[in-house]
């Protein structure tokens, strides 16, 4: 992992938010010019990224202020303040709604840090709201190990998927989560992927979508 860099401490500590915002950018560019890699745990251990992202989760730090960084236009600065929002008593609505709409154009680095932050503030159950935004690449590599550990964690707090989630939060019609529903047979509860089939095929039967 990169060693403390006491020019960074200096840099930052008591520094004005906005100028804040401006050194994560910068931090994240330089760890992105860095590894070679954005592999989810190399960047989760990646000691620059850690301190970075921790330097947003003191109340003092404007929750607008992370929230903005968890929205800007590059992807590791995202995931530093997706980080700092998963250790932070709150988040606006606004920012849960764009979460969910996030969770279908997010990459695996991103979006283990984002899932861990809707796990956070919002409440369960929560599996099928998340599977229902699932993107092509959620079945295979990176994004597929991100997926199945938060799975896995919601199925070992107790979540117990069924035809009422289903009904609240699924379009029938989308082939992505359908594909991730049965990517993830043998983590979530045979009957969960039993019942989501049936679900799906019913609706398929009577040309309706949910919501």
């Amino acid at each position: 992992m990169r060693k403390r860099r006491p020019d960074r401490d200096r840099a930052t500590a008591g520094a004005p938010t906005e100028d804040l915002a401006a050194i994560v950018q910068r931090v994240a560019r330089s760890i992105d010019e860095r590894l070679e890699i954005h592999e989810p745990g190399l960047i989760a251990e990646d000691e620059e990224f850690v301190e970075m992202s921790d330097l947003l989760v003191p109340d003092n730090v404007p929750l607008e202020l992370v929230e903005r960084v968890s929205r800007s236009t590059f992807g590791l600065a995202r995931a530093m303040g997706h980080r700092a929002l998963a250790r932070r008593e709150a988040v606006s609505e606004e920012w849960v709604s764009w979460a969910f709409d996030r969770l279908t154009s997010t990459v695996a680095a991103e979006l283990q840090f984002l899932l861990e932050a809707i796990e956070r503030h919002v409440e369960p159950p929560l599996i099928a709201r998340v599977l229902a935004e699932a993107d092509d690449d959620w079945t295979w590599g990176w994004c597929y190990e991100v997926v199945t550990d938060f799975v896995r964690r919601r199925v070992e707090a107790g979540e117990l998927p069924g035809v009422a989630d289903f009904d609240r939060w699924v379009d029938a019609a989308r082939t992505d989560t359908a594909d991730a529903f049965s990517g993830l047979e043998g983590v979530l509860p045979a009957s969960t992927v039993r019942d989501f089939d049936s679900w799906r095929e019913q609706h398929g039967r009577l040309g309706t979508a949910s919501p």
